[in-house]
């Protein structure tokens, strides 16, 4: 894909927390599709396949990979005091 020549305008909408990432996400998969060729058809029709309990599962899913991360360094550094002090 020639990213040279691609133009992208933006777009300030007033956005509620609650679907703050659902929202900003959707408006800059539209700024993106929308200067494609086709976009047009392209935008709808692949924002009409995205869901709004996919993306809530995604999103649990990525927090249980960041906590599982963090669980992980968390036990790595507590081995590693604990070996420095006996």
């Amino acid at each position: 894909v020639d990213t040279a020549n691609i133009q992208v305008s933006t777009v300030s909408t007033p956005v509620s927390t609650h679907d703050n990432t659902a929202n900003l996400s959707d408006e800059i998969v539209y700024a993106f599709l929308a200067n494609q060729p086709n976009g047009s058809q392209l935008v709808h029709e692949d924002l009409e396949q995205i869901r709004e309990d996919d993306l809530e599962e995604m999103n649990l899913k990525w927090q249980l990979a960041l906590l599982s991360m963090r669980a992980k360094s968390f036990g790595v550094d507590a081995a590693k005091d604990f070996k420095e002090i006996h």
